[in-house]
């Protein structure tokens, strides 16, 4: 899997835990346009929890009632997404869509659960979750401080 030995997160793994991690997936195929999963879906135990995209490109949105969208952001090859629905029990934020012919790699939920049980994953979720929002705390800041300047 070239695409994820570049990416630092994936890299950082302990080779024992990088192993388990693309022991537990599956390859899904996602045609252009289709939705990998939609805001508001549930998790059940046939559910997928986490996501790396092989090839392909998605870009994961919201959507409000009358139909707008904002991209959250797009997600490129040997980047991992998803999983937060696992860890708080709540349905799905947002949606995944593939904006070309994509594969991701996906973790059954089972199988996330199973792989968090290991300190060394957990560890590394929680460092993922916490770039991700840093991330989003910045975008937030400067969506805020553009507002007041108008």
């Amino acid at each position: 899997m070239n695409a994820f030995a570049a990416n630092p997160w994936f890299r950082s793994l302990p080779p024992h835990v990088a192993e388990a991690l693309l022991e537990a997936t599956v390859p899904v195929q996602i045609a252009a346009g289709a939705f990998l999963f939609r805001q508001g879906d549930p998790l059940d135990a046939s559910s997928h929890a986490f996501f790396g995209v092989a090839s392909g490109a998605l870009k994961l949105s919201i959507f409000n009632a009358d139909g707008d969208e904002a991209i959250l952001t797009l997600v490129e090859p040997g980047n991992w997404f998803g999983g937060v629905s696992t860890l708080d029990q709540q349905p799905r934020g947002h949606c995944a869509i593939a904006l070309e012919d994509s594969e991701v790699l996906a973790v059954s939920v089972a199988r996330f659960e199973a792989l968090m049980r290991d300190a060394a994953f957990a560890g590394a979720i929680a460092r993922l979750v916490a770039a991700r929002l840093r991330l989003a705390y910045g975008s937030l800041a400067s969506a805020a401080l553009h507002a007041g300047r108008r």
